[in-house]
């Protein structure tokens, strides 16, 4: 198979709610996919959402889903 690296990642936007409960940070992630030869080599831009959450119990947000 191939491997990857990150060359860059960006946060484009971030949110959290009224209460500080939750929010959101959307990212531009830029991959190089390279091929085991090293030969050849793409890259590749993804965007996501990420959505995190408050726990009281460890006084700490934690991530809770990548769209």
């Amino acid at each position: 198979g191939n491997y990857e690296s990150l060359e860059s990642a960006i946060i484009a936007d971030s949110s959290i709610s009224d209460d500080n409960q939750s929010g959101t940070i959307t990212t531009s992630e830029t991959y190089n996919f390279i091929s085991n030869d090293g030969i050849s080599s793409k890259k590749k831009t993804f965007n996501h959402v990420y959505k995190f959450q408050y726990n009281g119990s460890i006084y700490s947000y934690q991530f809770t889903h990548r769209q």
